[in-house]
């Protein structure tokens, strides 16, 4: 149905545009239409959403009563600060707040490279070239009783232990691999030896040799329960390896589970082997008694060794030394420095012998 009222005409101005002062009503609604917007009764005089009407709270983190004052003028030590800080970029001084010097250049050295070249050539040679032993080779000593030399093919029976506990398919790879181990420990590289032991515990749990050589290593690395397990496993299976005797007791020493050096020690004395490890089973036995505080005892294990022999082997020196040292731990500086200096009259690098005996002053 058409609509027969009049619409007011717009107001234009000078440009032709309308005039942004006119308020139209509402499309479908009159200009004097003075009804509330839907929903919302004409008195409604509801707050912000989440405030109340009579709500006057000040803005987010300041007081009401809150005047901030002026900043206040930078004295003449802060505009200084400032002048320094623009003008060095801010390097200070650990500690001192000064700033710091710019980086120095070092001056620049050339080298003849040609030398240089050379230098590093003949050290790659004398690397690569073999070893003996006035240049440090420390295999011979190094070398235990008992254990194959790596720089030999290993012993017939050796062999044949291999080959019937892996069979003869594996027999070669094992065989190299125990060389291997064998190699690592005579030049003292023990962590690589045992990692290879480790694998061969496993091919061949049933030889003696597996057994001492992983013991030696655990013990040369201070791992003394694995010492332990692995030395025990080796009386087990090959009593007649009495060497690992003195080894295995220094173990329990290091324990501290004397009960068992005591034991060890005994079994030694009974089974009167070589007399390098009846040697060293005195002195681990005297080093136990000496650790528990029993000096007096441990100097009279050695009362039976000290007299020179015709021909003066590396253990008594050993004993000597040990005897020497107990006899300066207990307060007897006139034997002490009596069998000091025996030592050194046969062997003047033995140990610390020199330094002990100049110490000690000289023999009266």
């Amino acid at each position: 149905m058409p609509n027969d009222r009049p619409r007011p005409p717009r107001s234009q101005s000078s440009s032709g545009r309308t005039d942004r002062s006119e308020r139209r009503p509402t499309r479908g609604r009159d200009a004097d239409d003075r009804r509330p917007v839907r929903g919302r009764d004409s008195d409604d005089r509801r707050p912000a959403r989440g405030r109340d009407s009579d709500d006057r709270r000040p803005a987010r983190g300041r007081d009401s009563d809150e005047r901030r004052p002026a900043r206040p003028a930078l004295t003449a030590a802060e505009q200084k600060s400032r002048e320094v800080y623009a003008r060095t970029g801010g390097r200070r001084t650990e500690g001192t707040g000064a700033p710091t010097a710019r980086p120095v250049r070092k001056k620049v050295e050339w080298v003849d490279e040609g030398a240089v070249k050379k230098t590093a050539r003949k050290a790659v040679q004398r690397g690569a070239a073999p070893r003996s032993r006035s240049q440090g080779d420390n295999r011979g000593e190094n070398r235990v009783p008992g254990i194959p030399r790596s720089d030999r093919p290993l012993p017939s029976d050796i062999s044949r232990d291999v080959e019937k506990g892996v069979g003869v398919r594996q027999s070669q790879s094992t065989t190299e691999r125990l060389q291997k181990a064998i190699d690592a420990f005579e030049y003292e590289r023990y962590e690589d030896a045992a990692r290879l032991l480790q694998v061969l515990s496993r091919q061949l749990p049933g030889m003696a040799l597996v057994h001492e050589m992983a013991g030696l290593c655990a013990y040369r690395q201070a791992k003394w329960r694995t010492a332990v397990n692995e030395l025990e496993a080796t009386r087990v299976l090959d009593p007649s390896r009495t060497t690992v005797l003195p080894v295995l007791a220094d173990a329990y020493r290091a324990l501290r589970r004397w009960s068992k050096v005591n034991h060890i020690w005994s079994e030694i004395k009974d089974l009167s082997p070589h007399p390098s490890v009846l040697a060293e089973g005195r002195i681990v036995a005297a080093g136990a008694l000496s650790d528990q505080g029993k000096l007096a005892e441990a100097v009279r294990l050695f009362d039976s060794v000290l007299n020179v022999p015709k021909r003066v082997q590396d253990y008594h020196l050993r004993q000597w030394y040990m005897a020497a040292d107990l006899h300066d731990r207990s307060g007897n500086i006139v034997e002490a420095r009596r069998l000091f200096a025996r030592v050194m009259q046969y062997d003047a690098e033995f140990v610390d012998v020199a330094d002990r005996l100049s110490h000690l002053g000289p023999v009266r």
